[in-house]
């Protein structure tokens, strides 16, 4: 075993590299988690013009006009109406084992449409207050390939212009949260043409229902198997005299109309309800954060889907990209960003990565997978740079092939100008038809001094040369040791409960060691030959794999 006051030097080291990292995570997750109910989140509301970032996703034929997305609850506003979404990722309880592309996880959704019946179907819906930040877009085009919607401004409130004859209609966000919208109606406006049919659409994958009730409070309630949506009573008002008009909801057959007491017909009315949805039912985590040199913060989040977003170092928000990528369809991925705040995000079960600049702009999509470049079915799961950031790596899985027989941990030399894999080198491999077998897989990576990468696969740590050309074609790795605690496949338990797939933050380099950590132990590996020197329990860790 090595000196010991030497190797409490280096854990002490060690702990202080790896809680910075999680002390970032927490910070950030905190501030999403409790600053989005107050400053940052009412920074981030806003309706977003639709440029086909949101096309059909409320089911329904006419174009959506603007979107409001707090994944994972959308509203979306056409000229007819507007439609309420929830969607959650869940275990596929249609899944066919026996079927090896049958998802595991599969997409649930509940939408309530709101059709403002008999109005004007050439109103204008004027677009006021526009945000700071801005809104980036990767969609899908096909399989295998998608484009960029790209600097998009949003705004805090939308007015329907003559929706009714006379009457006008002003969306804004609350400032407790939710939406509020306002009924303007201008003198000679009649308020009994205002009525609003409501319908719903579901799939029908589990327990999905939609139920609406006029409760005792007089709110319009709407219970769905994800989420809740109450419609507060209306509050209404002479806008000249502010003297509060009595008016309640009454609601038939979906139908919605207002009961309003007496009013002057001569003045301006103001009908002003405030719609909510307080529960959410799946998760806005924050996945992975990474700062540039300038010291911004660039985090990945979210499920449905997945958003890269970049904040200032006095904790800003700059602009939110949103992938192609939800987590329903693919597991979570992993990112890098490199000094200048270029992020190289990946979707994990599928071998895509994106290139996304310090403007949150797509430079490329590449699905290597569609390429066959690396296999259909190859992963990336880990991702690191070299020292000078000149050189990107990617760890996964290798599976050549359309239908593979073999699976093999890899690691492949990306080219950061195109996104073109150029080497690989594989560690490990596994026949998946072998009863009981799973793959093996590169988790987690990290470049050190002395040219090297180090490596961690569900069975090994390693190390290989950072010329990666000569590897596949070389001696293999510089060195591959038994990791001591064989991780199972999913490494579930390393993982957040919500979290589907990802690779793992448990590998670090110094210029003299290397470090591994299992929940409740440290590990520490000379970085010369792969030896392991010795272990330190965690105080309060949590072992399993």
């Amino acid at each position: 075993m090595g000196d010991t006051s030497n190797f409490v030097f280096e854990i002490i080291y060690l702990i202080l590299t790896m809680k910075t990292l999680f002390i970032l995570l927490v910070l950030t997750t905190i501030h999403y988690s409790l600053a989005q109910q107050s400053r940052i989140f009412q920074s981030e509301t806003a309706f977003v013009p639709n440029q086909g970032q949101f096309d059909k996703r409320d089911w329904q034929e006419d174009k959506i006009e603007y979107g409001y997305d707090h994944n994972p609850f959308y509203v979306f506003f056409t000229k007819k109406g507007v439609t309420y979404r929830f969607d959650k990722i869940v275990r596929n309880p249609k899944r066919d084992k026996s079927h090896p592309n049958s998802p595991k996880r599969t997409n649930i959704s509940e939408l309530i449409h709101a059709t403002w019946v008999g109005s004007n179907p050439n109103l204008e819906i004027v677009a006021e207050e526009q945000t700071n930040h801005y809104f980036n877009y990767g969609v899908r085009q096909g399989k295998y390939d998608a484009k960029q919607i790209s600097g998009i401004k949003g705004y805090k409130k939308l007015t329907y212009k003559n929706l009714y004859d006379k009457i006008d209609l002003v969306y804004e966000f609350h400032a407790e949260g939710g939406i509020k919208y306002s009924l303007i109606v201008h003198p000679g406006g009649d308020p009994s043409q205002i009525k609003v049919q409501y319908t719903f659409d579901k799939t029908s994958v589990g327990e999905e229902h939609i139920e609406m009730v006029l409760n005792a409070k007089g709110q319009i309630e709407t219970n769905t198997s994800l989420g809740q949506l109450i419609e507060y009573a209306p509050y209404t008002f002479d806008q000249l005299t502010k003297q509060e008009i009595s008016s309640k909801y009454q609601l038939m057959n979906g139908m919605m109309t207002f009961d309003l007491g007496f009013y002057d017909p001569t003045h301006t009315l103001v009908i002003d309800p405030w719609i909510i949805s307080p529960t959410f039912t799946t998760s806005t985590a924050v996945w992975e954060v990474e700062t540039d040199g300038a010291g911004n913060v660039y985090s990945i989040g979210g499920e449905t889907p997945m958003q890269l977003k970049k904040f200032n170092s006095a904790g800003v928000l700059q602009w939110t990209y949103t992938t192609p990528w939800d987590t329903s369809s693919v597991w979570l991925g992993t990112m890098a960003t490199d000094a200048s705040g270029i992020s190289y995000i990946t979707a994990g079960v599928n071998s895509e990565m994106e290139k996304i600049d310090n403007t949150g702009s797509m430079i490329w999509h590449k699905n290597n997978g569609g390429s066959y470049n690396v296999g259909p079915n190859s992963e990336f799961w880990s991702i690191t740079f070299n020292c000078d950031q000149t050189q990107l790596l990617v760890g996964g899985t290798y599976a050549p092939g359309i239908i593979p027989t073999w699976f093999m941990a890899g690691i492949f030399d990306v080219n950061t100008t195109t996104g073109d894999i150029t080497n690989h080198v594989v560690l490990d491999s596994t026949n998946i038809f072998n009863i009981g077998s799973t793959p093996k897989e590169v988790r987690s990576i990290s470049s050190s001094i002395s040219a090297k990468y180090i490596f961690l696969t569900h069975n090994d740590v390693g190390a290989i040369s950072q010329n990666f050309s000569v590897c596949p074609n070389g001696d293999g790795p510089i060195f591959q040791e038994d990791n001591t605690h064989h991780l199972n496949y999913k490494c579930e338990n390393y993982l957040p409960e919500q979290q589907n797939g990802g690779g793992l933050k448990a590998l670090v380099a110094n210029d003299q060691y290397f470090y591994t950590h299992v929940g409740d132990e440290i590990l520490q590996w000379d970085l010369s030959n792969g030896a392991l020197l010795n272990t330190a329990s965690i105080p309060g860790g949590v072992g399993g794999n």
